[in-house]
């Protein structure tokens, strides 16, 4: 555990005050052993949502790269699409699509 400590404080970046805040908090953490406990118990459940996330958008990389050389679209334009459907923000398209949102709009709602 001191090898992993050292190891953040060796790379600390950020405001001084903060810095010691930080420290002070981790230290007041790491002494408590329920405390300590419960911490750890959160640091690992974030981190597994943190890693399910990952997980999510390299499918989803994957996925609009199939979609987009399947329909010769850019990944960037079908990724505009998605974003504004998944936003409920169509107007987006309708001043970016030229002409095509209407259409998008038939076919997406």
């Amino acid at each position: 555990m001191n090898d992993f400590v050292t190891d953040v404080q060796a790379k600390v970046v950020g405001r001084p005050s903060s810095i010691a805040k930080d420290k002070s908090a981790l230290e007041s953490i790491l002494k408590n052993t329920e405390t300590r406990k419960v911490f750890k118990e959160s640091v690992d459940n974030l981190v597994h949502h943190k890693r399910a996330m990952l997980n999510e958008a390299e499918m989803y990389r994957d996925d609009v790269g199939a979609v987009s050389e399947k329909f010769s679209l850019s990944k960037k334009k079908l990724n505009a699409i998605v974003g504004a459907l998944a936003k409920d923000k169509e107007g987006e398209l309708a001043e970016d699509s030229e002409g095509l949102a209407e259409l998008l709009q038939e076919v997406f709602l």
